[in-house]
């Protein structure tokens, strides 16, 4: 950093870090730390399960990503680092070599969210500061997108064509990414009509290489987890096919019915989230909706202060200040969680294994409670219960 043509008079801290908003005499780089908690990959070179939030090295971090047993994250300078399980390559390190601290993969990297995703096959997808996006990992129902039969493994990076803006969260063996165009795009797995294509292709074949998902070329962001798939158009409006167990496409169906093609889910939308058989989302007017399963294991997790299903989206309390949200957790241990306005954190749901609290590792809160500490952002959360968030400005 350095000043390359002072302005006369005192600058306040305020104005000192908003330079480069201001014509960028003085560029700020934020500091941003990375904290994790919850089973296993915690990335801090262990692989005990910590209850409460532990931070990693380094104070330029940017953006977060969980799934499973392997996690990632990108720093400020555009650089990837993966860590946890590695048994199909899915760290790009060119081995099968578990870390329990992150490793760099080479190259400049997209910085800010939906430019990484991990894939329930045990694949990845990143997109470079160049938009162009790369596959690694297992190729299980053709989810490398790659146009490869299955089986293979790649476990370093592999280009795919094309000019790419974002990629889909995972969670499923469905993948999805959003060229610069804005037009939607999908791959692997479509049993269930999760790829949005009109068509129900059966296990043991899948879709090995992108194909468009109608012509449309406003999509935003969204998620697909367990064949169930919802995506954001650019106007706030957000749309969902695939699976509805528990009536988790929010379209007020408690039938175990599936639609393979996009259906309008009433309302206008920011974010979205899903995992296993639950969903939330935050709209534009700042409310937290969720649907979906509610009992069993994952009782509360809808933090509706009960345990009944709900197959349309409903309210959370009444505050206006929600950002994100994020829905985690597998095997019926599913929880949820929201960020604020104000960067506070709040968990609801099953706690086990990933409880931020530090209390009863099987409690259960079927509302929300905060995680110590404020500035929280980007958090991310998967299946297998371990949480990441960044913390800074």
């Amino acid at each position: 950093m350095a000043i390359t043509d002072k302005e006369e008079g005192v600058w306040n801290l305020d104005e000192v870090y908003n330079k480069i908003n201001q014509g960028s005499i003085w560029e700020y780089d934020a500091q941003k730390e990375l904290w994790m908690w919850g089973y296993e990959q915690t990335g801090n070179n262990t692989i005990l399960a910590i209850s409460s939030p532990v931070q990693l090295p380094g104070t330029n971090w940017d953006t977060v990503y969980s799934f499973s047993y392997s996690e990632g994250a990108t720093k400020q300078d555009g650089t990837l680092w993966l860590w946890g399980t590695n048994n199909k390559g899915q760290l790009g390190d060119n081995s099968t070599v578990n870390r329990s601290s992150p490793i760099q993969v080479p190259g400049t990297w997209g910085t800010g969210e939906s430019k990484f995703s991990y894939g329930a096959a045990y694949n990845a997808h990143a997109i470079k500061s160049d938009n162009t996006l790369w596959a690694w990992g297992y190729n299980q129902y053709g989810t490398l997108g790659l146009g490869q039969p299955f089986p293979t493994s790649i476990s370093s990076p592999v280009q795919m064509p094309g000019d790419w803006n974002k990629i889909l969260p995972g969670g499923s063996n469905g993948m999805f990414a959003i060229k610069t165009s804005g037009e939607l795009w999908s791959w692997g797995y479509n049993g269930q009509g999760e790829l949005g294509h009109n068509e129900h292709i059966a296990y043991p074949n899948g879709q090995s290489s992108p194909k468009q998902v109608g012509t449309d070329t406003t999509w935003d962001t969204g998620c697909c987890n367990s064949a169930t798939t919802h995506v954001i158009k650019t106007d706030g409006t957000m749309w969902s096919w695939g699976n509805n167990a528990y009536g988790k496409l929010g379209l007020n169906q408690t039938v175990n019915t599936r639609y393979s093609s996009p259906t309008q889910v009433p309302g206008t939308w920011s974010s979205v989230s899903g995992q296993e058989s639950g969903r939330c989302a935050v709209k534009t007017d700042g409310t937290f909706w969720t649907w979906g399963i509610n009992d069993g294991d994952a009782r509360g997790r809808l933090g509706l202060n009960d345990a009944i299903h709900r197959s349309s989206p409903t309210q959370v309390g009444t505050d206006t200040t929600w950002t994100d949200c994020m829905a985690f957790g597998n095997g019926g241990h599913n929880a949820t969680a929201g960020l604020k306005s104000d960067g506070t954190l709040w968990v609801w749901g099953s706690m086990y294994r990933n409880n931020p609290l530090n209390v009863s590792p099987n409690a259960h809160y079927s509302s929300p409670v905060q995680v110590p500490g404020t500035n929280w952002s980007n958090l991310s959360a998967m299946a297998f219960n371990t949480v990441g968030c960044i913390q800074g400005s």
